[in-house]
């Protein structure tokens, strides 16, 4: 990723009220989907690179993710397990 690339970051010890930076992750990959469409709102030509530390991540409901969740060509949004 680029070091101008949004970095969001999830952890199974994260705290979905945290901001999603590497120091204070966020606990679900709902949380971060919505700190994904956050940021595309607000600066739609940076990358976003979500970054999925390991560990359990229980889910109640599959995690729907749709176009607004790709970014584009030019600043892709990009899942990675970490």
């Amino acid at each position: 990723s680029p070091a101008w690339a949004r970095q969001i970051y999830v952890s199974p010890r994260g705290d979905d009220a945290a901001d999603g930076g590497e120091a204070r992750p966020v606990a679900t990959l709902e949380r971060a989907r919505e700190l994904v469409r956050e940021a595309r709102r607000a600066r739609p030509a940076e990358p976003v690179t979500v970054w999925i530390a390991g560990g359990d991540y229980l889910q109640g409901r599959p995690l729907v993710l749709g176009p607004e969740d790709s970014g584009t060509a030019e600043a892709p949004v990009v899942w990675r397990a970490k």
